[in-house]
């Protein structure tokens, strides 16, 4: 219908004009470097694979306690597949939330 079609080329215009898709490539790069990073001191990251904002971190044993630890915290994370933590902030993320992200995620890694 009309109503649902405008609202279709609002959501395009605004991704568009807030330059979403690019803060999306440019944040996903930045986030799954971060989480990467993270891989030297924490054997419990197998890898990190991803495409712009849509990031899984797959872990060497099930990630359940993981995401619980971290959504006490404030961080919201998934985990599909046992041991994938899905990791998909939004296309509007800026570099300040994704430190504040990996850092909950990192401290929870860090208490085993």
């Amino acid at each position: 219908n009309c109503l649902a079609c405008a609202a279709g080329i609002a959501t395009f215009e605004a991704i568009e004009e807030g330059h979403l898709l690019q803060n999306a490539v440019e944040m996903g790069r930045y986030a799954q470097e971060k989480l990467r990073s993270l891989k030297e001191t924490h054997s419990v990251i197998d890898h990190v694979r991803g495409i712009g904002l849509m990031i899984g971190i797959e872990l060497t044993r099930p990630g359940a306690d993981i995401v619980s630890k971290c959504l006490e915290r404030g961080l919201r994370i998934n985990c599909t597949h046992d041991t994938v933590i899905r990791f998909m902030p939004p296309m509007i993320v800026t570099k300040d939330q994704i430190d504040e992200a990996v850092g909950i995620f990192e401290s929870v890694l860090s208490e085993g």
